[in-house]
């Protein structure tokens, strides 16, 4: 299973909370089989080929829905889940 990790804001300082916490979790997940990428939003991404995408980020409902909105819909503007794939 791919797994995607997206920071939602700028990571400045190296002890970033935020950011120990996504890394962390990375390496358990890896232990448990799964592929984690960390996500580089300069980069073209495709979006449907991971199985899950995780954002971690203070809790701010506009970066989730946007981030939805922009990357995830198809073209009838529908998101597009796992179980969607064809």
């Amino acid at each position: 299973m791919d797994v995607a990790f997206i920071l939602t804001a700028p990571r400045i300082v190296p002890s970033d909370g935020v950011a120990s916490q996504a890394m962390t979790w990375k390496k358990e997940l890896e232990d448990l089989g799964y592929h984690v990428k960390l996500i580089n939003m300069w980069e073209k991404n495709d979006w449907k080929s991971f199985s899950a995408i995780i954002l971690f980020g203070f809790n701010d409902p506009a970066v989730r829905r946007n981030f939805l909105r922009r990357t995830l819909c198809g073209e009838e503007g529908k998101i597009l889940l796992t179980g969607d794939r064809q």
